[in-house]
């Protein structure tokens, strides 16, 4: 249930991250917005679909319930960061990063 918010919120960072390859000012941002915001999507349901598929083995409703909401977090902070340090690196390679500073 969860992802019925987080998926409009992905999808928006995603436009915002295409439009923002336009200006070249901004073109070093769409790598963040866009490899962020979908390996944090991807991260979070992953995580959270095999823990719940995990707790729901255990037999304990009220903990499953716990962990799922917590490993979406958890599996969406772990994406994001992941998705940062691979855009810093695409960055790099597409010379984008010297239009930053």
């Amino acid at each position: 249930m969860p992802f019925f918010f987080l998926a409009p919120i992905w999808l928006l960072l995603l436009i915002v991250g295409f439009a923002l390859l336009i200006p070249a000012r901004f073109r070093f941002l769409s790598a963040y917005l866009i490899l962020g915001s979908t390996i944090g999507f991807i991260a979070s349901l992953i995580l959270s679909t095999v823990l719940l598929l995990l707790m729901l083995r255990a037999g304990a409703p009220l903990l499953t319930v716990l962990v799922y909401l917590v490993s979406i977090g958890v599996g969406a902070v772990f994406g994001v960061f992941v998705g940062i340090v691979l855009a810093r690196k695409l960055n790099r390679v597409l010379g984008w990063e010297r239009l930053s500073s």
